[in-house]
């Protein structure tokens, strides 16, 4: 295996995650991406049904908001990342792609010899059924520690 990938988010269970990745990359001397799903802003309200409200907020701010927290967590994320990978010495990258965790990753998983996620938590996406069926790569599910 010389490809592996490992899914990031902004959970506090992801630096186990690479972790253990960056470890098991360093092992097989691999190389590591870290992919991120860069969430869709949520739409908001049309803004007519909040006019007169004192201090609302106008769909293109709440939109435009939405967005920079999207981009802020990919970037506290990437860091995460780069931190765990330097630890271990190992070849790494970082990807980001928009769209939803399990559709991002099994676009990935699929140049990749390896996908690394982990079980779902409570209240949390549940991307490794989808990732395992649909990806056609081997997918490792770090279970919950």
């Amino acid at each position: 295996m010389k490809d592996l990938i490992v899914h990031v988010e902004s959970s506090a269970r992801c630096t186990a995650r690479i972790e253990y990745a960056a470890r098991m990359a360093r092992r097989l001397n691999a190389r590591l991406a870290g992919v991120y799903a860069l969430q869709a802003p949520v739409m908001p309200l049309d803004d007519g049904l909040l006019q007169g409200l004192e201090g609302a907020v106008t769909a293109p701010e709440s939109l435009e908001y939405n967005a920079q927290i999207s981009h802020a967590e990919g970037e506290a994320a990437e860091e995460t990342f780069n931190r765990c990978v330097a630890r271990h010495a190992v070849a790494a990258r970082w990807r980001t792609m928009a769209g939803g965790a399990a559709d991002v990753m099994i676009a990935y998983a699929r140049f990749a010899d390896m996908a690394i996620i982990s079980q779902a938590h409570a209240g949390g996406e549940d991307i490794a059924a989808d990732v395992a069926l649909r990806a056609g790569r081997p997918v490792l599910v770090v279970p919950h520690t």
